[in-house]
């Protein structure tokens, strides 16, 4: 966790840029640390930190962590296969054991919310908008999603269980927006 936090620390000043993984072309491994948005800062973050826990100290040994992290089970297939959605994210590298969800240990309360923001907003997704396929894979992710118990910290408990969070914890700040599980990570 120290380790994450230190090498966070290092990109402090780098220029926001929203959608930071959305560029043309077709699915790929993006690899930017000149600009990053909320879910890549704490992915480089948590990736070069793996990467010095691991000792592998490539350019190749990072990308492949990255790869790891950013894809349903680390594998690149399209643009479905990125985990979009953060209570996805959470769950899928929690099944890989990057991490423990400890969400409901802390104090967490059942998290009820159908997450369809993707599918109910389709054409704000060029990738979605170019190939219409994708929607029926997206549409089945967030019916996986639903069907999952998910938990999180209300507001107004956060600061009884602020003693309960670690250096390095990764956090997703959930929303009222319809649809959608979060609207902020870090």
């Amino acid at each position: 966790g120290d380790a994450i936090v230190g090498i966070g620390k290092t990109f402090l000043g780098t220029e926001y840029v929203a959608n930071a993984l959305e560029v043309p072309g077709d699915e790929r491994l993006v690899v930017n640390m000149s600009g990053l948005d909320c879910v890549s800062f704490y992915e480089n973050a948590l990736v070069l930190a793996r990467c010095v826990k691991k000792n592998k100290m490539t350019f190749d040994d990072y990308k492949n962590e990255l790869q790891f992290i950013r894809y349903r089970g680390g594998v690149i297939n399209q643009y479905p296969s990125r985990l979009h959605y953060t209570s996805d994210y959470m769950f899928d590298n929690e099944k890989k054991k990057v991490w423990k969800i400890v969400t409901k240990d802390i104090g967490g309360v059942p998290f009820k919310k159908t997450i369809n923001f993707m599918s109910t907003h389709a054409d704000s997704y060029r990738q979605i908008k170019e190939n219409p396929e994708f929607l029926k894979a997206i549409q089945e992710q967030e019916k996986e999603i639903n069907a999952r118990e998910m938990f999180h910290i209300p507001k107004q408990l956060v600061s009884g269980i602020s003693d309960k969070l670690a250096n390095g914890d990764i956090l997703g700040i959930t929303t009222d927006m319809e649809g959608l599980d979060t609207s902020h990570t870090g």
